[in-house]
C-alpha cells in the first residue's frame, strides 16, 4: 500500500522493506516453514506449515496458529483472524474481505475441508461457500468480480 514490500524467510521471519531499502520492521516467528503470504490492503496474511508461534507485540501475548493476520505498516497481529490447520498453500483475499485458503488440507478450524475453505473476516467459516478437490491445491486469486481461480494438482 506504501510501496515497500515484504520479504519472507522459510525459517519462519518477516521483514518489511521500504522502496529505497531501509528497513522498517522485522518479525520472527517459530516456523520451520512459511508456505503462503498475501497482502491485502492494511493487512497481510501469512500460513505456516502446521504452526506459527510469535509475540504479539501490542498485548505482549503469544499466539499459536496456522494461518494468522498482520497490519502492514507495523507487522503486529491482528487477533481478529485466527485459523487452525495445516498444509495451506494459498491465500486470496475477495472484494467483500473473505478470505480463501487452499493447500493440502483437510481440516480448517476442526471442519472438514477439501482442500479449499472460505473464511469471513473474523476467523469463521463461510459455510455457505463449499468446493471439493481430489488433490492438492498450491495456488488461489481472487478476480475483481469475486470468481476465483484454483491452480494446482487436482482434475
Amino acid at each position: 500500500p506504501d510501496g515497500g514490500f515484504l520479504a519472507v524467510n522459510t525459517g519462519g521471519s518477516v521483514s518489511k522493506i521500504n522502496p529505497d531499502n531501509s528497513l522498517v520492521w522485522i518479525r520472527n516467528w517459530d516456523s520451520s516453514q512459511n508456505w503462503a503470504l498475501h497482502v491485502s490492503g492494511e493487512y497481510f496474511y501469512l500460513a505456516g506449515d502446521t504452526r506459527l508461534s510469535f509475540p504479539d507485540y501490542e498485548t505482549q501475548s503469544t499466539y499459536a496458529t496456522s494461518i494468522a493476520k498482520f497490519r502492514w505498516d507495523n507487522g503486529n497481529h491482528d487477533p481478529s483472524f485466527l485459523v487452525q490447520g495445516a498444509g495451506i498453500r494459498g491465500i486470496a483475499t475477495q472484494s467483500n474481505n473473505k478470505v480463501i485458503l487452499v493447500g493440502d488440507c483437510s481440516t480448517l478450524n476442526g471442519q472438514p475441508a477439501s482442500r479449499v475453505a472460505r473464511f469471513n473476516e473474523d476467523g469463521t467459516r463461510d459455510n455457505n461457500f463449499s468446493v471439493n478437490l481430489n488433490f492438492v491445491a498450491y495456488t488461489v486469486k481472487a478476480l475483481d468480480s469475486d470468481d476465483i481461480l484454483i491452480g494446482g494438482y487436482f482434475s
